[in-house]
Formats: structure tokens, sequence, C-alpha cells
């Protein structure tokens, strides 16, 4: 199923951590996805389902690729959620590369979230607008977010299943208390947070009630897709590559690390706070937020001093954003 909504700051990161970690607490494996580009959100999705996020991009990715991506990602998983991005039409000029898009290429029904903040009637004449914009997407439910109270949530319900023809799929109160911190790229990355775990279960605890699990689960169960079955090859270690990966640098699509290890690489994970530089014929960093903790990075001197000698002996070294 994907989760998406008439535009951002709806709810659907909430909502889509909340559903990852009541499906996984029924005792079902839940592969999670994001429509990216974005590492942030993932690492939150991975947390709350227990299995690595994959991105789904279409502006980086082919239709294939992007295929591929969702139909690896799944085996073995008995639940696929995908968190949208912005609105679910919103992509460039044209549209092209939306959430939209994403959900028509992979043939999953849409649930949307809607902030019903100031509305009630309203409700209807927005979700058929979504469901008439472009018919051959599966606008398949509605949970409504931000719901002031029970009057509210009754007139609102009458509006979507009287004209809309579809189910009210949870009903999340307006102060329900699973507010999460942001800052200007959004959320805290999941590994940064020292509460994250905490964080995650006050969101499940908060929400789980609010949801009709077995309706969503009945709308997953919609999607149908003839699966694809890989094949592992592996290639016998060439070469030990040293990947800093940590609350400080985090920023990675998992697809690039099992690239390496399929071509031969053996990583080597470094906590760039606490750790020397191993023995490794490269390096890897990534990007994060090192500006956050610059007096611990700085008390690291022989972590730096082992890669200034290292790279001085032409150690090959790989680094993109704040890497």
């Amino acid at each position: 199923m994907l989760i998406s909504a008439p535009q951002g700051r709806s709810g659907k990161t909430t909502i889509s951590l909340a559903l990852c970690a009541a499906l996984r607490k029924q005792g079902l494996a839940v592969q999670p996805f994001k429509k990216g580009p974005d590492y942030i959100d993932p690492s939150w999705l991975a947390g709350a389902a227990g299995r690595s996020c994959r991105n789904l991009d279409l502006f980086l990715m082919s239709e294939d690729t992007l295929l591929s991506t969702f139909q690896r990602a799944c085996q073995g998983a008995d639940v696929a959620l995908i968190e949208g991005a912005m609105g679910l039409f919103d992509g460039l000029d044209s549209g092209w590369g939306s959430t939209a898009q994403i959900a028509h290429l992979l043939n999953v029904p849409v649930i949307l979230v809607v902030n019903t903040t100031r509305m009630t009637n309203s409700i209807a004449a927005m979700v058929m607008g979504y469901q008439r914009f472009q018919p051959e997407i599966n606008i398949a439910g509605v949970v409504l977010n931000r719901v002031s109270g029970s009057r509210h949530e009754k007139k609102l319900r009458s509006s979507v299943e009287r004209y809309c023809g579809i189910p009210i799929l949870g009903c999340i109160p307006r102060d329900v208390g699973a507010h999460m911190d942001q800052r200007h790229l959004g959320l805290i990355p999941f590994s940064e947070s020292g509460s994250s775990e905490s964080i995650l279960d006050r969101i499940c605890d908060k929400l789980e009630g609010c949801f009709d699990l077995d309706g969503i689960l009945s709308i997953a169960s919609q999607f149908q897709n003839e699966p694809i079955i890989y094949s592992a090859t592996r290639v016998e270690s060439q070469a030990r590559i040293g990947v800093i990966q940590d609350p400080v640098f985090n920023f990675y699509y998992p697809e690039n690390l099992e690239a390496l290890t399929s071509a031969g690489a053996e990583l080597v994970f470094i906590n760039s706070l606490e750790q020397r530089l191993p023995q490794v014929d490269a390096l890897y960093l990534g990007g994060g937020f090192p500006e956050l903790f610059l007096e611990r990075l700085e008390a690291n001197t022989e972590l730096r001093k082992d890669i200034n000698d290292a790279i001085e002996d032409n150690l090959p070294v790989y680094a993109e954003c704040a890497g």
C-alpha cells in the first residue's frame, strides 16, 4: 500500500511509522519504502519496521530499476508500505516523477491522509477531486488526521462514505500527542536521536488504536503483481572499504553499500566519534549533520591523523554531502 496526502505536512510520516510498528507488532514482516530521494524519513521507517527502508524515485531511477528495487526488497515480507512525498500528484511541472506515477507503475492501492483541520463536508469534494484527477490511480481509503472530536469525525465519515464510496481506515485526534521534533531538513535522523526507540513506542501507543488494521490489510491485499525470484550473486572479497557510519555520518542508500559488497568489497563500519582508522583499502564518508558534533569530532584527533596519514599514502577516499 502507498500512504499519500493532498499536500505535505499532512501527517504521512507519523502515520506511516505508526502503521509499520502496529503491523510489525502483529507479527507481520513489513517492508518500508519512501518516495525519495530521502535519507531522514527512511531512517525512521527502518527503525519502525525493523527492515532496511528503500527509496523509490523516478527522477534518479529508471522504471526498470525502480521495479527491481521494489521486488528485491519485498522478498520475505508480508506487507509493503510506501510513504509518498509532498502531495500525491506533485512532481516536476508536468507531474512527472510524482508519488502517483509510482503508485501507477507498481499498481499499488493508495491510502490518502487528509488534514481535516477546519473542514467538514468539503472533505468529500477534495477526495473526489483526487479520485477523478487521474482515475487510473486506485485511491482505496482515507485516514482522517487532526480530528477535533466525535462530532467532527461523524461529519467527515458521513461525507466521505456518502460521496466517495471508499472507507475511512483511521481517525487521528488533533491533540493525540504524537509530535516529532523537526529541523530545517525535516525530522532529526533516527540514529542521531538518543530517544528514537521511545519516540516510536510513544507514537505506536498513541495511534495504534486509531486505525482499522483489518481494513488496511484488506486494502493492501488488493495489490496484485507477479513476484520475481532473484538469485543472490556474490563475489569473493577483494578489498576492505571503510564506511564511516554513526550518528554523525548516516546518510547512505542501502543499494550503494550492497553494490560494493556484490562487487567484492568487505565493508568495515567505523564510528568517527570513538574509533581509529582500521586497516582498509579505501574510505567512504556519507552525509549527516557533523556541525552538531563538532566538539566530539574534534576530540578524536587520532582518527583525523590516521585519515590524513592514509591519504598521504594514497588511500582512495570517496566523500559526499556533509562527508
